[in-house]
């Protein structure tokens, strides 16, 4: 019984991680075209946007 535990684990952590890397990806995208409006204001360019976006991520997937 102990491997099948295991295996039910390992693959119910699985599924949260995935589903944890969908909705921050979503997220991930959302913000970016939320922070596309503000592309051309005052030297703000599409990488400093992605740079912004990609840093929010750890702070996303934690408040996720």
């Amino acid at each position: 019984m102990n491997r099948l535990a295991r295996y039910i684990g390992r693959q119910v952590i699985a599924g949260a991680m995935m589903a944890l890397l969908v909705l921050v990806a979503l997220d991930a995208v959302f913000e970016f075209i939320d922070e596309s409006d503000e592309l051309g204001n005052q030297g703000y360019t599409i990488w400093m946007a992605l740079a912004y976006v990609m840093l929010q991520v750890p702070y996303r997937a934690y408040e996720t």
